[in-house]
């Protein structure tokens, strides 16, 4: 039996944009894209063509930065102010083949960085990404275990002390705060994953953990843009993650990509945050998984305004529909209401099989913990269910459910 109150809110009631007054939509060169920052890439293609390189002088991009998506102006756009601080969202793109590894990374990197973690457990290193101007940075939460001393080193070499905002197990992410303004900020996609990625698309990773080496960046291809992870996920010191994460972008990697699970950055072709790869692997050597920032963005904007996080609950707990059951009442997928839950005041019932949200087709426990947490708790929800056979729509009113810090 599995439980859905990791499940999160809905994007039909996501939270918006930080308002107009606190965003600006610039050109990257207004963002603190510099021409004097030239990170060196480890570039790991295809077998024929692997290589290191040296990523060209940032001023290449300091104009034009290649796929980057349109940036709509709005407000001011004259230098960054202290005053405020810059999200910026990247305009929807055409989806792609094949990308250019390199391309995107250099469009990236300003705004990704290396964390360092010190505590009793030894040192540990993980990706991390500006995605605050102010110096709000995003990262996995597993590295963050016991965590006596942070350290966010950017991509221009700076080294930063971090403080720990708050965390979230469900989804392995973090937020840390450095004392930075002006910082550049990674181009967010204002989208859910689904729209954004494809099964087949290209996209590129990018770990950043060992800052004196210089990032590594890999092409991989998505290969399910919405799964779970198990709570049987081997973790980052090779444990047991031990708690199930819900919606992940899964990819795998080239051939000859590097086999080291470490966490890092998931880009779209244009060189947006498509999510957060947690280093938590199936075992699988070629494949990764990532939050995907739509949801991302929700977890943190909850841990900077309370550092906690309050997700929408269905009120009763689910599991998966055998095929059994599914074949008797001629429905092709769906989630069972447990047969020993109490009934739910707002009418779900012990039995009830799942098989729409809001009108999403439920298939399986993924697909009802991705869709209940597009929503927000409070929020009503109209419910299709199979009981004793026959089809019956049930309104649920979302609980709030704390998720693991």
């Amino acid at each position: 039996m599995m439980s859905g109150s990791d499940n999160r809110g809905r994007r039909d009631a996501f939270q918006p944009p930080v308002p107009l007054e606190d965003r600006l939509w610039r050109h990257p060169s207004e963002l603190g894209v510099y021409a004097d920052t030239g990170p060196r890439v480890i570039l790991r293609k295809r077998p024929a063509m692997s290589r290191v390189l040296v990523a060209a002088a940032m001023g290449l991009i300091g104009g034009s930065v290649i796929g980057i998506g349109a940036l709509v102006a709005s407000g001011s756009v004259g230098q960054n102010s202290t005053g405020s601080t810059v999200e910026r969202i990247a305009a929807p793109i055409a989806r792609t083949a094949t990308v250019d590894e390199l391309a995107v990374a250099e469009a990236a990197l300003p705004s990704v960085a290396s964390v360092r973690v010190r505590g009793p457990a030894g040192e540990r290193t993980a990706t991390g990404v500006v995605v605050r101007d102010d110096g709000m940075v995003l990262t996995n939460s597993d590295v963050l275990d016991a965590a006596d001393d942070i350290t966010v080193t950017l991509d221009d070499g700076t080294v930063y002390p971090a403080t720990l905002v708050g965390r979230h197990r469900g989804t392995d992410l973090g937020v840390l705060d450095i004392e930075a303004n002006g910082l550049p900020v990674a181009a967010l996609p204002d989208a859910r994953l689904d729209e954004a990625v494809a099964f087949g698309d290209s996209v590129v990773l990018v770990n950043a953990a060992s800052a004196g080496d210089g990032p590594q960046v890999s092409e991989a291809v998505v290969s399910g843009p919405s799964t779970e992870l198990p709570a049987e996920a081997l973790g980052p010191d090779g444990g047991q993650g031990g708690t199930p994460m819900y919606g992940m972008v899964e990819v795998r990697l080239e051939p000859d990509a590097t086999t080291n699970p470490a966490g890092g950055v998931l880009l779209d072709g244009n060189g947006s945050v498509l999510g957060i790869v947690t280093a938590r692997t199936d075992g699988d050597d070629a494949a990764r998984y990532a939050t995907p920032f739509d949801y991302a963005r929700q977890v943190y904007r909850q841990l900077m305004d309370s550092g906690e996080i309050n997700t929408a609950d269905l009120a009763v707990a689910v599991e998966e529909l055998d095929d059994a059951t599914a074949d008797a009442l001629n429905v092709s997928g769906g989630v069972v209401v447990s047969p020993v839950a109490a009934p739910a005041p707002d009418g779900l019932a012990p039995g009830d099989v799942i098989t729409a949200i809001n009108g999403a087709d439920v298939n399986d426990l993924n697909d009802s913990v991705t869709e209940v947490r597009r929503y927000q708790p409070g929020d009503e929800v109209d419910i299709a269910v199979v009981r004793d056979g026959a089809p019956v729509t049930v309104v649920t009113r979302l609980r709030g459910a704390p998720g693991v810090p």
